[in-house]
């Protein structure tokens, strides 16, 4: 997962430009919008699909419903964002374990390799 605020900032400013029907152009509004994706991404986390609705989005992330729908057509068209930002960030953490430093006699560390990926498995494990 990305570590740096110059990494989250790119991940949410790509998803925003690609999935948005109306990209932020202002820092608050980029903002606000990360906000909305990391709250729709743990309702998703804690309640599933079915559980989340934009309400309680607009509740955690503190955005007000009416900018959500300005950004998003929908829960679909938000899942459709926060599932690119995964992926994003699964793309970032599969690059880092190309990283030369990483690898030790010409292998890489299996413990390097499970720690760049396993934020990812929960997420997409079906739940029981």
């Amino acid at each position: 997962m990305p570590t740096t605020p110059s990494d989250i900032a790119a991940i949410s400013q790509a998803v925003s430009d690609a999935v948005t029907r109306r990209p932020p152009q202002q820092a608050r509004s980029r903002r606000s919008q990360a906000k909305v994706l990391a709250a729709a991404r743990r309702l998703l986390e804690e309640e599933g699909y079915e559980g989340l609705t934009l309400q309680k989005v607009s509740r955690q992330s503190g955005v007000s419903i009416g900018s959500i729908y300005g950004r998003f057509t929908g829960k679909d068209e938000l899942m459709h964002a926060v599932q690119a930002v995964v992926m994003e960030e699964l793309g970032l953490a599969h690059r880092s374990l190309l990283d030369p430093s990483r690898w030790t006699d010409g292998r890489c560390c299996r413990s390097q390799c499970v720690s760049a990926v396993s934020p990812f498995r929960v997420e997409f494990m079906p739940r029981a």
